[in-house]
């Protein structure tokens, strides 16, 4: 049997309740409030308690229902609710099998290139998107330690989405044993003593890299300081080409899921002469589906050819120099006078920048 539970509410209810009753309607779990009353009844009874209700200026709404009927009405949102858990469910244990980071340390008293390692982790597929199942800790540590030389050793754990790998460079060993002192510049003497060992060299005399200064004898030590020129070179071509950007632009876009699947979306470009930028980013924010987008935009231009004299340029050119040629200087040197070399050529105009510093070879 199929039964309802139905609320009414208004005023002289009781006299409603007496009118069912009288048309021999079963009331089953009466509850009264001063408001209203709740009752369940038939299904099929809906009907007589509709034509009373109506009498009685009166409403009613139904609550709750009970019954194979109800059930079976019910059925496919169950059914619907059980298979949508079932594939969330399925769908966050595939996404947490996957690896959203790759976060790379170390750990050492000295620095250490990551490029070893990193290679190492590109070669063998370990990056974003790769399956946690590929590897386990245990193995990714043996491969690095057997594939990389110079690490002491390594830490793999798994935490969530990321894979943290933690490198032990191996520490070097720094040697005490006192060694004969040689020139790491060329240059020309100013000042010579040693204090511990032979002198090699004068004050007036050239030096080249690896020229030895003081000769190791029972410990080398001592004071060489050299005249050092740190020089930098830029050509400057008089013909010139301009760029004009006409507005026009064409964005090809590639798409990369878990860093395996890619696919373009895009729309031909037809520019004769274009330039390119490049963007990438992750369509969502959470990573639960690594979704990587990378941008190509395509901007044409109309390139122009035009003379621009050396003269014009002059000074911004002879800044650059001076910078590229001062970057050179190691800290400590006492920076001297600046010269340049102006050499033209057709419409080539060569410049050289020559810094003299004062520097301590040893």
């Amino acid at each position: 049997m199929n039964q309802v539970q139905v609320k009414i509410s208004g005023l002289n209810l009781p006299r409603l309740v007496n009118r069912l009753v009288a048309k021999n309607i079963c009331i089953r779990n009466l509850v009264t409030k001063k408001k209203y009353i709740k009752f369940y009844i038939e299904e099929s009874e809906l009907s007589k308690l509709n034509e009373i209700c109506k009498s009685e200026h009166k409403f009613y709404i139904i609550l709750k229902r009970k019954g194979l009927k109800n059930f079976f009405i019910r059925l496919p949102y169950f059914l619907g609710t059980i298979l949508a858990l079932i594939i969330s469910y399925a769908y966050i244990f595939s996404i947490s099998q996957i690896v959203i980071n790759v976060n790379l340390n170390f750990r050492s008293e000295i620095g250490y290139d990551l490029a070893k390692v990193k290679r190492v982790l590109s070669e063998n597929g370990i990056t974003s998107g790769m399956n946690k199942n590929k590897f386990t800790s245990a193995e990714l540590e043996r491969l690095l330690m057997l594939s990389v030389d110079d690490i002491e050793g390594c830490s793999v754990k798994y935490s969530g989405g990321n894979l943290n790998i933690l490198v032990y460079p191996a520490k070097m060993e720094i040697s005490n044993k006192t060694e004969n002192l040689y020139s790491k510049y060329d240059g020309v003497i100013i000042k010579a003593e040693a204090h511990v060992g032979n002198l090699k060299v004068k004050a007036g005399q050239i030096v080249r890299v690896g020229d030895m200064l003081i000769e190791n004898i029972n410990g080398a030590q001592g004071e060489i300081k050299a005249k050092v020129y740190f020089t930098a070179t830029q050509i400057y071509n008089e013909n010139q080409q301009e760029t004009i950007y006409t507005g026009n632009y064409v964005v090809e876009k590639k798409y990369t899921v878990c860093n395996k699947i890619s696919f373009k979306r895009s729309k031909p470009c037809t520019f004769s002469q274009f330039t390119t930028k490049k963007c990438g980013f992750y369509l969502n924010t959470n990573f639960f589906l690594p979704i990587y987008c990378e941008e190509t935009i395509y901007y044409e231009v109309n390139i122009k050819d035009k003379f621009v004299p050396f003269e014009e340029n002059e000074s911004k050119i002879k800044e650059s120099t001076y910078n590229s040629a001062f970057s050179k200087i190691p800290q400590g040197a006492e920076v001297g006078q600046t010269t340049y070399s102006v050499v033209r050529e057709g419409n080539f105009v060569r410049v050289d920048c020559f810094i003299e510093t004062e520097i301590n070879l040893v």
